[in-house]
């Protein structure tokens, strides 16, 4: 189904994102969502083509960074997010998320099988030639996998994968860094519209990354590690970022609480 939606009916999953994923986020989280360097999303065009980087908590950040670069940018609506298989297409509710909600671009899948890894480089091999097409947005999480730990600012290390996309696409590389959207969606849109304050979602946009130099060398792994280092340590960045302004918001709650 997903291969179906990319190539000739790819038009469906783009009405998919913009008549239905869009609403979809706003309604679970829209009123929660904070943006700050929305400003270095502000020359993106409807024929470029963008590698979106963020890092990993939830299965939904890429429905709120989609949701955002579709809002804020001249961006054509043709949208992929390659994910890994396990929710988004070997459980019931991930399947009908993926189909019912972002009309199958939650695609192409990454199979978390060791055995099964020449399938997962066929979907590195689809996500290169999908970012050959203008006017395309493709979103990688460079962790590889959700990051689980309980500090959201301590990320997990970059796959090569994501370093490769960079390097042989030529597609403009844009950071992300998003927090506070989980992956109930029921309690999301609770949250959403009782207690939106009290429960933001902090969306982090950091400048297109320089990468001219990487590309200009071989295409070797190294080079594709050094890539998706690059694309992670532009994340961790805007994680500090979130860190401080977070600490530097709740510090006069501190201070009230100690000289009421």
């Amino acid at each position: 189904m997903g291969a179906l939606f990319a190539g000739p009916l790819k038009w469906i999953s783009t009405i998919y994102v913009t008549v239905i994923m869009s609403p979809f986020v706003w309604l679970t989280g829209g009123r929660r969502l904070h943006i700050e360097g929305l400003e270095n999303l502000g020359e993106v065009g409807p024929e470029d083509t963008v590698l979106m980087v963020a890092n990993h908590r939830s299965f939904f950040d890429y429905f709120v960074i989609g949701h955002v670069m579709l809002k804020y940018t001249a961006s054509s609506h043709r949208v992929f997010f390659p994910v890994r298989s396990t929710f988004f297409y070997e459980s019931r509710l991930g399947t009908f998320v993926n189909l019912i909600f972002a009309g199958m671009t939650m695609f192409p899948p990454i199979l978390r099988d060791r055995e099964r890894r020449a399938f997962n480089r066929w979907s590195v091999d689809r996500c290169i030639y999908e970012l050959s097409v203008p006017g395309t947005l493709l979103g990688v999480h460079p962790e590889g996998k959700r990051n689980k730990s309980d500090n959201p600012h301590a990320l997990l290390p970059a796959q090569p994968g994501t370093g490769r996309m960079a390097l042989e696409s030529q597609a403009r590389v844009i950071p992300f860094f998003v927090l506070g959207m989980g992956s109930d969606l029921i309690r999301e849109t609770r949250l959403n519209w009782l207690e939106p304050e009290e429960h933001p979602i902090s969306l982090y946009v950091g400048p297109e990354l320089d990468l001219r130099q990487l590309r200009a060398g071989p295409s070797t792994q190294e080079h594709w590690q050094a890539a998706a280092s690059q694309c992670m340590e532009a994340v961790t960045r805007l994680a500090e970022a979130h860190r401080r302004d977070h600490a530097r918001h709740a510090e006069p709650t501190r201070e009230r609480s100690v000289n009421p």
